[in-house]
């Protein structure tokens, strides 16, 4: 090792000198111990284990101290024990302090702190660490074990169990990995499916259904089951369904000591242990001990600079590293913008501990960013699932529909080109006409006027009160062959309307039917060899048989599931389902596994992917995928009416009571007194659309502050559409789509009715980035309360001397949402003894996942959405005060590695070359 880098420092051994007899012996020089590696990695462990036994009885001391009223004459003995042997160490330090420091400058002891550091290190991630390690305060407790353990042995035999079987040698036989029926009959299914949908989707089907196969032969090796092996028989040899133990079983054992060691020795919680902290503690002292014992003036030579920067980074690093460990805390911040300003979090992400800041944080504005993607719905396809959904990105090709041609060679007769992918566009006005005669159409459109409820809710919020209702209406289409366009439904829910296209007549029965079904169960397993999901109908007590001998049993069900985010349970809606409106349908399920077992309870939600949420892993049984799509017009809810009309067919609606009345352009529906009126502005049978759709900038700001995010934009597509016609050739066609549910714009009608494009946002999965703007309150010193707008955050009045008394008796002194919207901005106000702190711009007080805001010590992130809750916003909170010298020492560590090893050599090269010179 080269002198610029040298960490430690050896005494050099004194010169022999000839024995003098008449010496005095009281006048000879002390001689050091000569430390080995062994020895010196003993004393490292003792230290080591004294630490882990100091650290404990102080955490003993302080609960005793804590509770000194009851504490008796053993806990004071014991405390007074305690600190006569740490004032004794001490003591004993001291006085050997020429044997202390030669220990730590000792070039073995150093190494061996080294290498049991590297060995702490790989226990802390070769050992499964318990849930929740990086609270101090989490232990595994009485009540809790069985939980730990099950987590700590399952992870442990499937990191045994691949290191055992590298590259799956050794592990289950070929024919265990193969699907029901074998591969054959899934080539073909999947054929059938890549030929329709594309190559692309073909091979990650593929791909997955032979990582479910794999993995579910090898799972009864890990945790027990059945298994598929070879067995001799009179026959010969055959393949049965063997049971097997499993690593977990057969080595319960094993794992159960190893999980008590673990826990008993704080493996298991390594970081946070005090052994490790120890061990950290006397890194430090020996790196600190070999930076000082160099004069100051040798530290400033070219020869010493990069020994003392390292050394010096080091040891910052590690005094960061010791705040950090000791001063912590982390957790996350519930925010929502219908709600005022908090100042509580939950620690470590638990609910039970809450600590507070000294100021409170308001959210100003919060939006998510979703995926954009298409489906591709054929026109009379077998296909008894959910088409596939497809990611767009620009420039991305989108192969279709193979079909043979002339020479038996495969060919896409649809390819899809995404041409431009636009955050924000607009809808500009709808133009429908009816198609010219041989002009290809958009199929059958009523163009209706229906309530605008928000419009009215806003206006009677501001205090206005509209002359006519005629100012609160918006332009609907109810469209029967258009897909997401054949329902309308009033968001107050007092009816639904659905569109039908027919010159056949229909019965009631056939129109309304009365099964009260409350959706379809979409179910895949795939290994059970299922390329795509099957759909069944559900309706509540009925149970279903389900892929892998699994039963399904409806036993509850929601329209409006909401989720309380102090608790994580639901807010019951105590209407009957009926009454509920459908804004977030959800289903309990009761699911018994095959041959019978433990029943799964399982809450599925219609917005909610619990796959690409990581929900799914969550399930006792995950190898069952269940989505589920609410019915929307045969469950029970309020009275149902058809709009029919057909080619030679005037319109009329229909009641559920069988009366038919005539639909009148330019007239109202004639319908229950309870619905708002709906008027009808015209109803084509071959409508012709001439809408432009508008692609808009976004709206950023001279500091980078993107507003147009926060904007209620649909995104936009523009996407060139190529049809191969055989003889007559292919014909192109670019079309501009904006993703405005219920706007026909976020569709596309193939010209030969075979099939229809479906642009969207999908919602139902993890969103692509979402940020929050965030506000700072601090306590008003003059004590008044101010009252704040909801949307805005910014003071908008007071409250008087007399309100603020009765507030902070029921609230004590902090914000509370108002009941009332003083300003008329449709958000309810909110009010506390705060002031706004001025942090700086929007831009400023932005955040993202990776992009932070620190405000007092405390630095927030964006870390979580939930579905359920569109206006809640999930902020991570750090105090971390090591933060800072960590950072420091790294980049102090990185500087005098640059200045040992590359500038240290030119510098001497020069002066070599000069002197020879």
């Amino acid at each position: 090792m080269s002198e610029g880098t040298k960490t430690l420092h050896r005494e050099p051994a004194a010169p022999a000198e000839p024995p003098r007899p008449d010496a005095s012996t009281s006048s000879a020089q002390p001689k050091h111990y000569r430390w080995g590696f062994l020895s010196a990695s003993l004393v490292i462990l003792g230290l080591m284990v004294l630490g882990e036994a100091v650290g404990r009885q102080s955490e003993s001391a302080r609960r005793m101290l804590a509770d000194a009223d009851s504490m008796d004459w053993r806990g004071w003995s014991s405390l007074i024990v305690g600190g006569l042997f740490l004032v004794c160490s001490l003591g004993l330090a001291v006085l050997q302090w020429r044997a202390v420091r030669h220990f730590f400058l000792s070039i073995k002891v150093g190494t061996s702190m080294v290498a049991i550091a590297t060995v702490g290190v790989m226990a802390g991630v070769l050992v499964p660490q318990i849930d929740g390690f990086e609270d101090p305060e989490m232990r595994v407790t009485s009540e809790n074990y069985e939980e730990q353990y099950k987590a700590f042995a399952y992870a442990e035999a499937y990191f045994l169990y691949h290191v055992t079987h590298l590259y799956g040698f050794g592990g289950p036989i070929e024919e265990a990995k193969q699907p029901p029926g074998g591969w054959e009959g899934l080539s073909q299914r999947l054929e059938e499916f890549g030929r329709k949908y594309g190559r692309e989707e073909q091979k990650n089907r593929e791909k997955e259904m032979h990582a479910a196969f794999a993995n579910r032969a090898k799972m009864p090796y890990i945790s027990g089951g059945k298994a598929l092996q070879e067995v001799e028989t009179e026959d010969g040899t055959e393949f049965q369904e063997v049971y097997v133990k499993g690593f977990v079983n057969e080595h319960e054992d094993f794992l159960r000591a190893f999980f008590d060691v673990s826990t008993t020795l704080n493996l298991n919680r390594a970081y946070k242990s005090y052994w490790f902290k120890s061990l950290m503690v006397l890194i430090a002292v020996a790196v600190g001990l070999n930076f000082l014992r160099m004069p100051v003036r040798k530290m400033f030579t070219i020869e010493k600079a990069g020994f003392a920067v390292v050394h010096l980074g080091i040891l910052v690093m590690l005094i960061g590293g010791g705040i950090s460990n000791h001063y912590t805390d982390r957790g996350i911040l519930h925010l929502d913008l219908r709600e005022a300003p908090k100042n509580t979090y939950w620690r470590h992400y638990d609910r039970s501990k809450l600590s507070k800041m000294p100021f409170w944080v308001g959210l100003d504005l919060f939006d998510r960013q979703d995926w954009r993607q298409i489906q591709v719905l054929y026109r009379g396809a077998d296909f008894q699932s959910r088409p596939p959904e497809y990611t767009l990105w620009p420039g991305r090709k989108i192969e279709l529909d193979y079909r043979e041609d002339e020479n038996g060679q495969l060919k896409p007769r649809v390819v899809l080109e995404v041409l431009g992918l636009y955050d924000h566009a607009r809808q500009g006005e709808m133009k429908i006409r009816e198609a010219r005669p041989g002009e290809s159409g958009e199929g059958p459109v009523a163009e209706l006027l229906v309530p605008d409820v928000a419009a009215i809710m806003q206006a009677q919020a501001e205090g206005r009160r509209p002359e006519t209702m005629e100012a609160f209406h918006r332009t609907a289409y109810l469209a029967p062959e258009h897909p997401g366009a054949a329902l309308l439904y009033g968001p107050d829910w007092t009816y639904r309307l659905k569109g039908l296209f027919t010159d056949e007549e229909s019965s009631i029965e056939e129109l309304f039917p009365q099964e009260d079904r409350i959706g379809t169960l979409s179910l895949q397993m795939k290994t059970a060899g299922d390329v795509q999901a099957h759909r069944v109908p559900i309706r509540l007590g009925q149970v279903v048989d389900a892929p892998g001998g699994f039963q399904i049993e409806a036993v509850e069900a929601t329209a409006n599931y909401q989720q309380d985010q102090k608790t994580g349970g639901e807010i019951r809606d105590a209407r009957p389902l009926a009454q509920q409106p459908p804004f977030a349908p959800g289903v309990w399920l009761n699911i018994t596994p095959p041959g019978g077992g433990e029943v799964e309870r399982r809450l599925v939600l219609e917005h909610v992917d619990a796959v690409t949420h990581g929900k799914q892993q969550d399930y006792d049984y995950p190898e069952l995928v269940v989505d589920f799509e609410w019915e929307y017009w045969q469950s029970a809810g309020p009275p149902r009416y058809v709009l029919h009309w057909g080619p030679n067919r005037e319109p009329v609606l229909i009641d559920e009571a069988g009366d038919r009345n005539a639909v009148i352009d330019g007239e109202v529906l004639p319908m229950s007194a309870d619905v708002l009126p709906i008027r009808v502005r015209d109803i084509y049978r071959d409508s012709k659309f001439e809408s432009q759709v508008q692609f808009l900038e976004s709206r950023v700001g001279e500091d980078g502050f993107d507003a147009s995010f926060y904007s209620d934009d649909a995104p936009g597509l523009e996407l060139k559409i190529s049809i191969d016609k055989g003889p007559d050739g292919v014909v192109e066609e670019v079309r501009k789509l904006a993703a405005t549910p219920g706007g026909l714009v976020n569709v596309y009608r193939a010209p030969d009715d075979t099939f229809d494009i479906l642009f969207y946002e999908n919602d139902r999965t993890m969103p692509f980035e979402w940020r929050s703007v965030l506000s700072i309150y601090e306590e008003d010193p003059s004590g008044a309360w101010t009252v704040f707008s909801g949307k805005t955050g910014r003071p908008i009045g007071a409250l008087t001397e007399q309100q603020a008394q009765t507030f902070e008796r029921r609230f004590g002194r902090d914000a509370v949402s108002l009941n009332d919207d003083r300003d008329g901005d449709g958000e309810r106000d909110w009010a506390g003894p705060l002031r706004l702190v001025d942090r700086g711009s929007e831009r400023d007080r932005e955040i993202r996942v990776n992009d932070y805001f620190t405000h007092g010590g405390f630095r927030f992130f964006q870390t979580n959405a939930i579905p359920e809750i569109p206006t809640y916003s999930g902020i991570g909170v750090v105090y971390d005060p090591g933060i800072e010298p960590v950072l420091f020492g790294m980049y102090t560590i990185i500087l005098g590695t640059v200045i040992a090893y590359i500038v240290r050599p030119i510098v001497q090269s020069r002066r070599e070359r000069r002197k020879a010179a």
